[in-house]
């Protein structure tokens, strides 16, 4: 049999090299042409002793993207790309509004009730503008 793998991550000649060296070793490689310029491989095997995923495979242990790999990281990147995140950041608002509403106002509500709360914020800050004023001088 005789099949074209097209090969991404390739860059110079030793990374053909590598290729050639590794694929033409296993059992059932007829020979291997890889080109660093189309990308790809041209590999002759016999089918009975090892199949096109097998050599795919090993391509993909050397750290090179074949067809197959490079569609399967493709579905999974657009997957978590497109539908993932912008999910988890809607749900994630969501939720923190609606608990961070609810906590907030558990903390707040005793002091919003109190009369005497309007008048401690402005002793409060009465006390933070003048302090530093008077003590600056």
């Amino acid at each position: 049999m005789k099949k074209i793998i097209d090969i991404k991550g390739m860059h110079c000649k030793s990374c053909v090299n590598s290729i050639k060296t590794n694929i033409s070793s296993l059992k059932g490689i007829k020979s291997i042409k890889v080109n660093l310029e189309s990308k790809n491989a041209i590999v002759e095997y016999n089918s009975k002793i090892i199949s096109i995923k097998e050599i795919q495979s090993e391509i993909e242990k050397l750290g090179y993207l074949t067809d197959d790999s490079s569609k399967r990281k493709n579905n999974i990147l657009k997957t978590v790309a497109y539908g993932v995140f912008p999910h988890i950041g809607c749900i994630g608002f969501i939720i923190g509004s609606i608990l961070g509403v609810s906590v907030l106002m558990q903390f707040f509500r005793p002091l919003l009730m109190s009369r005497y709360f309007f008048y401690e914020l402005i002793s409060v800050s009465y006390t933070h503008l003048t302090l530093p004023t008077i003590y600056s001088v």
